[in-house]
């Protein structure tokens, strides 16, 4: 849109400027004829065609603002193609190129005494990309819904290939535990993932 603005804007200026460029020059060449005509009858003689220079200069003056004109249509039209180009570009890089996300194929806890183990497997599909230094990161909510605590197990892979799959746990204090939520991660990035226990 700023290119359309920037592009209409400057044919606009350049056609005003073009006219009035043609009309100052009709203007000087009708007082160079009046000028011309006004001597030649103080001479008695015939009057002399007027100079052309002024029609000239403004016709080469419309010539460049014309030229002028078309070059940055053509350049914002040139920017806009290569813009839209790159944001395809970009688009079908992330479409080819993002992973697959994981899948959570199995999750249990269970309570000894005041512990609470959880324990699950994690699977990362075939045509995945290989993923490192994974970790599942647990969430523990209270009976009303708040954060309790979070805590961090990494998986038994250093290195999940796809198609491989790799188990996790961790045992946290139970007191006031009511539920809990699993997400991954590698390095500082958050992955996604998948429930199939369902389908498993």
């Amino acid at each position: 849109m700023t290119l359309l603005l920037v592009t209409c804007v400057s044919i606009a200026i350049a056609t005003l400027a073009s006219l009035a460029a043609w009309r100052m020059a009709a203007d000087a060449e009708r007082r160079s004829a009046a000028r011309v005509a006004r001597l030649a009858e103080a001479l008695d003689t015939q009057p002399l065609p007027p100079s052309n220079r002024l029609r000239v200069i403004g016709a080469a003056l419309a010539v460049v603002l014309a030229l002028s004109t078309i070059t940055v249509v053509a350049v914002a039209l040139q920017e806009q193609r290569t813009a839209q180009g790159q944001s395809s570009k970009g688009k079908g890089q992330t479409d080819e190129g993002g992973s697959r996300p994981l899948e959570l194929v199995g999750l249990a806890h269970e309570r000894v005494g005041r512990d609470l183990t959880i324990r699950g497997t994690i699977r990362n599909p075939p045509g995945g990309a290989d993923v490192d230094a994974l970790t599942a990161m647990v969430f523990l909510y209270r009976t009303d819904g708040s954060l309790l605590a979070s805590t961090q197990a990494p998986v038994t892979s250093a290195r999940l290939t796809p198609g491989a799959d790799a188990t996790f746990a961790t045992t946290v204090p139970a007191d006031n535990v009511a539920r809990y939520r699993v997400s991954f991660r590698s390095g500082d990035r958050v992955l996604p993932h998948v429930d199939r226990r369902t389908q498993s």
